[in-house]
């Protein structure tokens, strides 16, 4: 039987003025050599998985952060309908490319997704459920978590860019969460996949077989 997770319908209503910014910028240090973003998972480079899994979800506004290897990531995303960030100071951190996304933003958007674009097994109802909860706090900061344990990725209200677009070093939206600990608003879901993001050749090989599945 389909979880109730998974048989929310999405509304339009709820995705308007609503955007996401994807993190696709990294050097993957940890990863080794190869760019993690461009390997191959289920067919089709990682971070393409990851955009297509947020479009799918409803959200129109992508913008999605590039810094190193930038063509390549271009290259493996050219096939959909998004925009497309430089950010030349990608080497500074996350931080950096958080705050390029969220300046990149037209006024008109409400809200946006922060999301790692190393996380593949993402599903378009956590989005959805993210945008649900919303409705009914629409100032909060939410946070996806599963049994008790906080993921990825972020929704943040337009109230907190500023703060978002001054983050230092390699924090990422991290460093506001205690400041604005009484604004979290945690939103249960029912996959693991918030907690996994892909930083090993380990990593890379369980998000593989999770996704053949």
């Amino acid at each position: 039987m389909m979880s109730p997770l998974h048989m929310l319908e999405i509304d339009p209503n709820v995705q308007h003025g609503v955007a996401a910014v994807i993190l696709a910028a990294g050097r993957s240090t940890r990863f080794g050599i190869a760019n993690k973003l461009l390997s191959d998972v289920a067919g089709k480079p990682m971070i393409a998985r990851v955009v297509e899994t947020v479009r799918a979800s409803g959200v129109n506004i992508v913008h999605v952060v590039v810094g190193h290897e930038s063509d390549k990531v271009k290259d493996a995303l050219r096939h959909l309908d998004i925009t497309l960030i430089d950010n030349p100071h990608y080497e500074e951190g996350m931080s950096s490319s958080v705050a390029a996304g969220i300046e990149s933003l037209p006024s008109t958007v409400g809200a946006a997704f922060v999301v790692l674009g190393d996380m593949p097994l993402l599903s378009p109802a956590v989005f959805t459920a993210m945008l649900a909860a919303r409705r009914r706090a629409s100032d909060a900061i939410m946070i996806p978590s599963h049994k008790g344990k906080r993921g990825n990725p972020v929704l943040w209200p337009r109230r907190f860019f500023d703060r978002l677009v001054r983050l230092q070093a390699d924090s990422g939206g991290r460093a506001l969460f205690k400041e604005f600990a009484d604004q979290l608003s945690y939103v249960e879901v029912a996959t693991d996949a918030i907690l996994m993001d892909v930083d090993t050749a380990e990593a890379l090989k369980a998000a593989r077989e999770r996704s053949d599945v």
